[in-house]
């Protein structure tokens, strides 16, 4: 994947997380849409070989850390609303991260909001 492709794609799915951010409040549907849009952001930070760069675009490092920022709200906003084991649906937010190696991109990008990712996870 070129950084062309991964610049173009990152912003197109921050874009999807920011439009539906605004009515995820009064429209499960935005909601749902927003957090495919973080997961697709996700997989993209987990599938690029980011060593390869010689920097990462601070646009970029904006964008990646909007999208580990979406991941710990709803996190925390189902920790909130389950009290006691965890719920169906953050364990498949867990299992999700859990597949891909984000610790070594967040190593690399040293973004502060992927190391608060880790830290909820574990």
């Amino acid at each position: 994947m070129t950084w062309t492709l991964v610049v173009v794609h990152s912003i197109a799915h921050a874009t999807t997380v920011w439009l539906h951010s605004l009515f995820m409040h009064t429209d499960a549907t935005a909601k749902c849409k927003r957090l495919a849009a973080t997961q697709s952001v996700l997989r993209i930070i987990a599938a690029v070989p980011l060593w390869h760069f010689r920097y990462i675009n601070p646009t970029m490092g904006t964008v990646w850390a909007t999208a580990c920022g979406v991941f710990l709200e709803e996190i925390h906003a189902l920790k909130a609303l389950h009290r006691g084991p965890p719920h169906k649906e953050e364990l498949n937010l867990r299992a999700f991260l859990s597949r891909w190696d984000l610790k070594a991109a967040s190593s690399t990008l040293a973004v502060g909001p992927m190391s608060l990712l880790f830290h909820v996870l574990n």
